[in-house]
């Protein structure tokens, strides 16, 4: 590739970033208006809040962007919708996004999730899962570990919900009920 060609990409993914950045400010708006909640779960709080027990690798699997909805260390970097919330991220989105629209490239290596019930949470590869959203990918390559409950966890659960299903966790650890 020609230097005209990467500085074309180049600029054009400073561009989608700067877009990005846009688009989460937006977002936060309608969010304290509407009071619903755009951000990423915290890994550690839910396991904890659902009574997790185990793990079990599952390889490498195609996993729907949606059903990512939470980080283990990165939630605060990150919307739910997994636009970018600091400018300082901006160099290592920009580069792969770069990389992954660059023609004869090498697709990007897999990315490394958790996964409770339906839903699944970045170990590694919010950046790459942030570009891949942004260019309206379905579905992202991760290497998978599942995470034992006995309380279901679903793509759309809300903050609130999780008050009420880790109630039920307490309830069936209790009652030994599951």
């Amino acid at each position: 590739m020609d230097n005209k060609m990467l500085g074309d990409s180049f600029s054009q993914a400073r561009e989608d970033f700067q877009r990005a950045r846009r688009t989460d400010g937006l977002q936060h708006v309608i969010a304290q208006i509407t009071g619903k909640s755009i951000d990423l779960l915290p890994f550690n709080e839910i396991s904890r809040r659902m009574r997790v027990a185990g793990s079990s690798d599952r390889g490498l699997k195609d996993v729907p962007l949606e059903a990512i909805i939470g980080s283990v260390s990165r939630y605060s970097d990150y919307s739910r919708s997994f636009l970018p919330l600091l400018d300082s991220d901006r160099d290592r989105w920009v580069g792969i996004m770069v990389e992954i629209t660059s023609p004869g490239r090498p697709g990007l290596p897999p990315v490394d999730l958790y996964k409770i019930g339906d839903a699944y949470f970045v170990k590694d590869g919010h950046h790459r899962i942030s570009v891949a959203k942004r260019l309206h990918a379905k579905y992202i390559q991760a290497y998978v570990t599942e995470i034992s409950s006995s309380i279901p966890l679903s793509k759309d659960v809300t903050p609130d919900e999780l008050i009420l299903k880790e109630e039920y966790a307490i309830f069936l650890e209790h009652t030994q009920l599951h």
